[in-house]
This record gives structure tokens, sequence and C-alpha cells, in this order.
């Protein structure tokens, strides 16, 4: 969204990072067929949201088991359609808010075994990182005191 977007460059500008946000709808085939490789992108994947039950518990009564695998086979299209445009090197962080296999830990090894990306833990000095399962993090609500997520860091070998 345009408010995510927004918060997303203040945060950069009030951290002293230099970055472009842009928001590039992936909807279209050939969104990304005249851009230039990316060095880092940020894939926040539509997902089941169940990371966010805390906030809304409304969630509970409108998930559909049935719709993770149309939500599974979405994000493996906007992974692969992402990495595609990734340069030699460059970084890509997958987030979801949500907790399960299926939409985390199982599209970060889809992502390594068929798209031919590396998994790429967080620098050592990263704040966090100890808290990192290689390249890959999961926010637990009752343990980590925020909503639930799962992000993982990929490279592009």
């Amino acid at each position: 969204s345009a408010r995510k977007l927004s918060l997303l460059a203040e945060h950069c500008r009030r951290l002293g990072v230099h970055a472009e946000p842009r928001e590039i709808d992936l909807s279209a085939r050939d969104a990304l067929a005249d851009e230039e490789p990316f060095d880092r992108i940020l894939l926040d994947a539509p997902c089941s949201a169940l990371g966010l039950i805390g906030r809304h518990p409304e969630l509970r009564w409108r998930w559909q088991a049935d719709r993770v695998a149309d939500l599974v086979a979405l994000q493996r299209a906007l992974l692969a359609q992402v990495a595609a445009r990734l340069a030699p090197g460059g970084l890509l962080v997958y987030s979801v808010c949500t907790v399960t296999r299926e939409e985390g830990p199982e599209q970060l090894r889809w992502a390594v075994e068929t798209l031919g990306l590396e998994p790429a833990p967080p620098p050592a000095d990263l704040p966090g990182s100890d808290s990192y399962e290689g390249a890959s993090l999961t926010l637990w609500p009752h343990r980590h005191g925020t909503d639930g997520f799962f992000i993982a860091r990929l490279r592009r070998g």
C-alpha cells in the first residue's frame, strides 16, 4: 500500500539507509520486464495473515484452510518473478505475516531448490541476528510479543 511504502521510506531516511522504495504491481506477468536487475528486493507477499489474529481476532472466522494452497501458488509465482530480476549477489527478503509452514519454511526451501537462490544468514552484527534459524526468522506472538511473521533472506549466487 502507499501508506506502507511511505512508512518504509521514512524508516530508511531515519536510519540513514539509502534506498528507493518502489511499489510494483506484479499482477501483470511482464511487470518487471523493462527493469534493470535489483540489488535488493523486499517481497511482502500476500498470505493467510494468521500472524495477525492477536490484533484481528475476526480472522479466525474468515480463515479457510483450503485457501492456503492458492496463496502458496501465488507466493511462488511472485518469488519466481522477482528472483528473475535479482542481480548477481543481490539480496531478496521474503516476508509474510503468518506462521504456517507452507507459506514460510517450505517457501524458503522451494526458492532454494527451484529458483537457484542461496540462503543468506544475516550479518552477526545485525540486531536480532541471534534469533535467526539460518537464513530465516519466525516471530511468534506468544514468544516475541509481536505479530506472527516469517522472514527469509535469500541471495542470488
